[in-house]
């Protein structure tokens, strides 16, 4: 089976794109003389590329985000959008062809990752950036695996201990708060005791995560950690 470790920290980006900052700017002059204007909570997407092989590019309302590829294991974003209905989707790096396209309903303040997964699927997902108590980390879970349709768990490989079970195909699990002490990821059927296969974590204290597995064939299934924050 072929473990292949590889992430991309993703974190806000502190530029805003220009048709934004110019709403922005018009919305200010426009209520300048107003005490009581009310101010845009802007909405936050980033895009998650989870497929096993795909070089891909991620637009937002038909704008591309990424100045390069944005590969397998990668992420890019956040971005600040209006809170409103946006429309997020992944295209191939070579002929911009559209791989999967979603409707996003945004809430002012709120932060979105858009995962794409192998077979065109396409998750969204609605991250909480709530950091761990001291000491602690926080991690969510999801499977993208077109290949590992059953329910799986997830558990520290070196002691048998499981953080969660019975996950399903495609759907992320909510955060837990745990110890940084997992060096070594495993990922078991659902129930069996004996790994599927695992891949090495450096989790730190303080940082949120998320676990994704990807694959579309047993010789192709692995993980891959992400930073959120």
């Amino acid at each position: 089976m072929k473990i292949n470790f590889s992430f991309k920290n993703f974190k806000t980006l502190a530029g805003i794109s220009l048709l934004f900052c110019l709403l922005t700017l018009a919305f200010t002059a426009c209520n300048k003389k107003s005490d009581d204007a009310t101010e845009i909570s802007y909405s936050n997407i980033a895009g998650v590329n989870a497929t096993e092989n795909a070089m891909t590019d991620f637009y937002i309302n038909s704008s591309l985000t990424n100045t390069t590829p944005v590969g397998p294991g990668q992420a890019v974003g956040y971005f600040s959008v209006l809170p409103t209905a946006n429309v997020a989707d992944f295209r191939t790096t070579a002929t911009s062809s559209i791989i999967s396209s979603t409707t996003i309903s945004c809430n002012g303040g709120s932060f979105y990752s858009v995962v794409l997964g192998d077979g065109n699927s396409i998750v969204t997902l609605e991250d909480d950036r709530t950091l761990p108590q001291a000491g602690k980390i926080r991690i969510r879970f999801l499977n993208m695996s077109t290949y590992l349709t059953n329910a799986i768990d997830f558990g520290d490989s070196n002691t048998g201990n499981k953080v969660i079970t019975g996950v399903a195909n495609k759907v992320a699990t909510g955060y837990f708060e745990i110890d940084p002490s997992i060096t070594s990821m495993a990922v078991y059927n659902a129930g069996s005791t004996t790994p599927l296969f695992s891949v090495p974590v450096g989790l730190q204290a303080g940082h949120v995560y998320i676990f994704l597995v990807t694959g579309t064939a047993n010789n192709t299934i692995t993980g891959k950690l992400l930073t959120q924050l």
